[in-house]
């Protein structure tokens, strides 16, 4: 199925609190981001894959994918009116896990999911990000509710385990008269929010809001989070935010005074803007696998992929991507054809559409002698039209 094509991919969020300076930055990195039109080559980060094709149920814009012990969760709609999916490690569908709906452990969409470690439950945050269902990881029955609804949250767009009573979250739009922030700490089941950060300019977010994923990310003890035109990425950790990574400055950096201009009619006005203008914009899907960084940016209206060093606080931006491990093809579809979706300690998950896939395998023919790359392609040639995306796991 193909993934829904958009100039700003996964959406946008304008966030108020994007704009600090970092002369004498204070963040464990500075890393400046330049746009190039480089080719970036999937053997120059890893060096082994794992290719899953899921069956029995037609899978089509999948937002995220949790790896679990032999079994794959994903977020994904389904021909069977499912929400979120149980998947074997070879691709057979085991079972819903939350359907569409209105009934007991059901939802009428999921925003996001997250696996909870101190509770031992998928956590899935729905209806329109004002309730979270918890599911048990054995069963994958729903165990317990929890409703944002009377609290000064109310919709969240993402949200993050802090422990097994604590969730951060992050709103993304103004709902309230009172001041808003982009982040809190909540203690649902005391029903307090404990924390806030980053106070919500709720004039910009109105007008040039319409969302975003994957803002909030766990690794090694911490919580990360980033949202479009953000110049840092921040740490959640011990109670305290602080900047982890900061953009530096440079000649392609979105301006405060153009990020902040209330002259906008709306979010159209604004990415017209965007386009024409000389400056990096809608920065997301920020993803960390190991010692790097992998996002994705427009530079007027052309897609750029940036992974950042950690090691080396440099960062490389691609427009066309090469397999060179799986099926040997190359392509400058950076958001339709290679996408991905999560990353784990050992993994980064990408979702590859399998007809764009046959369409470049079909045009660029291999003449090399791995036969692994040869069965791989004859493999993708015959599945039907419209075969499911393919799990890719690289590592």
């Amino acid at each position: 199925m193909k993934r829904l094509p958009t100039i700003l991919a996964t959406t946008l969020i304008l966030t108020a609190a994007c704009s600090e300076e970092h002369s004498g930055s204070n963040a464990d990195h500075v890393i400046g981001i330049t746009p190039e039109n480089g080719v970036y080559n999937l053997s120059d980060t890893f060096t082994e894959y794992e290719t899953i094709f899921l069956e029995d149920a037609l899978v089509s814009n999948i937002k995220d994918v949790i790896l679990t012990e032999g079994r794959l969760i994903i977020q994904a709609r389904t021909d069977k009116d499912i929400a979120v999916s149980l998947f074997s490690r070879n691709g057979e569908f085991i079972s819903p896990v939350v359907r569409i709906g209105r009934g007991p452990g059901e939802l009428t969409n999921v925003d996001a999911m997250a696996y909870n470690p101190y509770t031992n439950t998928l956590d899935v945050l729905g209806e329109i990000g004002t309730k979270i269902i918890k599911y048990d990881c054995g069963s994958f029955e729903p165990v317990s509710t929890i409703s944002l609804r009377d609290s000064e949250i109310i919709s969240a767009r993402d949200f993050c385990p802090i422990d097994k009573d604590r969730y951060i979250f992050y709103k993304d739009y103004s709902l309230l008269d009172e001041q808003e922030y982009f982040l809190y700490v909540h203690n649902c089941t005391t029903n307090e929010t404990e924390d806030r950060f980053l106070p919500m300019d709720k004039q910009l977010a109105e007008v040039l809001s319409f969302g975003q994923t994957n803002n909030l990310y766990s690794k090694d003890g911490a919580i990360y989070f980033y949202a479009a035109f953000q110049n840092r990425i921040y740490e959640y950790s011990d109670g305290t935010l602080s900047p982890f990574v900061d953009f530096a400055e440079n000649k392609f950096s979105f301006p405060d005074k153009l990020l902040k201009d209330h002259s906008y009619k709306n979010l159209s006005d604004f990415v017209n803007t965007c386009k024409t203008s000389p400056y990096i914009w809608a920065h997301i899907n920020v993803f960390a696998y190991k010692n790097y960084i992998f996002s994705t940016y427009l530079y007027q209206d052309k897609v750029h992929d940036n992974i950042m060093n950690l090691e080396t606080d440099s960062s490389d931006s691609y427009t066309e991507l090469r397999d060179d491990l799986i099926w040997d093809i190359k392509t400058s579809q950076l958001r339709s054809i290679f996408y991905l979706v999560s990353t784990t300690d050992s993994n980064a998950i990408y979702t590859v559409e399998p007809l764009q896939l046959k369409e470049l395998i079909e045009q660029q023919a291999y003449t090399g002698e791995d036969k692994s790359i040869k069965t791989n392609r004859e493999k993708v040639l015959a599945l039907p039209d419209d075969a499911n995306p393919i799990i890719l796991l690289l590592k």
